[in-house]
């Protein structure tokens, strides 16, 4: 019983959904089938009276048919600028515009600049030339192919201008029209368009700025608690980039015109600095005016654009220190690599030291080997260093922190 009551209850639901979709494709074919024109053309100018000589436009547009089924093919090669007859109208010039398909229906358009120069004229109602524009209604086979029908003519309706007087007797209002044409239409949308992209672009700018300042505002919020310290002035990449610039400019005075005690002691600065950042020791900022003069031991940089700042970066951290750091236990959980960028740091501390301090006082030629190999060292490894500093980088040790953290405080609730 239960089955039989399921094969009804299928059978009334297929009947009811033939009958729904044979009034479906009732509707639709009765909605295909309206009767349309074809084709219909319209003539529209700037001005409804004119002076003789004056130069006005005159605008053709034509709507015709297209659908999948069939479509209104026009002959334009007549109605075309550099081709168009309106005597007693001389045509000046003119342009034509994209096409514009709105539904079943595709629109183009031709604006012509012209003028007449006339006797006896004055005062009269000069027509438009009745211009005829051949077309052909072009259907699609059963095979697919497109078939042309029979090439038919379109004649425009009656337009006439005013010279010199009052308005046309068939004209509706004593006003020029005002209307644009397509062209105002694209350039209205072009304009929109920017617009929308430059609110859009102000949009985002000021979301990033209201997220940085969200961030900013729970890094101090976490900073007054203890659990994140304030960072300085400087990011800690821009120094490692001024470190880095350093260097090359440091490696190229010293391929120009050999080692001196200049060079030694910029070299020490980047030592020290770069000692300190790999080690996380603080580092000292001090903001003076562009004009102030930077000591020995202090990198400058240079912030700013329209009010520049000079910031002098100094290390506190000396060669004795910087040992007793590397040899830390918390330092010897640290990567290979980085323990190797460590111990390089301590050894071209140590070596500049030497030859800035030593007895020997300023190496010889002959000595000048050593400083060139950790010169190059130093550019390889703080180069590494600005790597670990990265954002990605900085991210990973984030989350590793947090992963130890957690793992610690299960490991304390078990």
């Amino acid at each position: 019983m239960f089955c039989r009551s399921i094969k009804y209850a299928y059978l009334i639901a297929v009947i009811f959904v033939g009958c729904f979709s044979s009034l479906a494709s009732g509707q639709e074919k009765q909605i295909n089938t309206t009767a349309v024109d074809p084709i219909n053309c319209w003539w529209k100018s700037d001005k409804a009276a004119v002076r003789v000589g004056e130069h006005f436009n005159l605008t053709l547009t034509c709507q015709v048919v297209e659908t999948e089924e069939e479509k209104v093919v026009i002959d334009r090669s007549a109605i075309e600028p550099n081709a168009v007859s309106l005597v007693p109208y001389e045509v000046v010039s003119g342009k034509t515009f994209d096409d514009i398909i709105s539904g079943y229906y595709r629109f183009f358009q031709y604006q012509y600049v012209i003028r007449i120069f006339e006797e006896d004229i004055f005062g009269k109602e000069v027509p438009i030339p009745q211009l005829e524009i051949s077309y052909a209604i072009q259907r699609k086979a059963d095979s697919g192919q497109d078939v042309s029908g029979y090439d038919q003519r379109y004649s425009l309706p009656l337009y006439t201008i005013k010279i010199n007087s009052l308005v046309p007797k068939n004209a509706k209002d004593i006003k020029d029209d005002v209307r644009g044409s397509f062209d105002d239409v694209e350039r209205y949308n072009l304009h929109a368009r920017i617009s929308y992209i430059t609110a859009i672009s102000f949009g985002i700018i000021g979301f990033l700025i209201a997220i940085r300042s969200l961030l900013l505002t729970w890094r101090l919020f976490r900073s007054r608690s203890g659990a994140v310290p304030l960072s300085g002035i400087v990011k800690t990449k821009t120094i490692i980039g001024y470190l880095i610039r350093e260097l090359k400019l440091i490696r190229q005075e010293k391929l120009n015109s050999g080692w001196s005690e200049d060079l030694l002691i910029r070299m020490m600065t980047v030592v020290n600095i770069g000692g300190s950042i790999a080690l996380g020791q603080p580092v000292i900022y001090k903001k003076v005016d562009v004009e102030v003069h930077d000591l020995e031991g202090q990198l400058k940089l240079i912030r700013g654009f329209f009010r520049p700042k000079k910031i002098l970066v100094s290390s506190p951290l000396t060669v004795e220190k910087m040992s007793l750091l590397v040899k830390d236990k918390e330092a010897m959980s640290y990567t290979q690599g980085y323990r190797r960028l460590l111990q390089s740091m301590v050894e071209a501390s140590v070596l500049l030291r030497q030859f800035r301090y030593g007895r020997d006082g300023f190496p010889e030629e002959n000595d000048t080997k050593k400083l060139d190999e950790s010169l190059k060292l130093l550019c390889v490894y703080i180069s590494g260093l600005a790597d670990f500093y990265s954002w990605p980088a900085l991210k990973m040790a984030d989350m590793s922190k947090r992963l130890r953290t957690w793992r610690r405080r299960t490991a304390w609730s078990h």
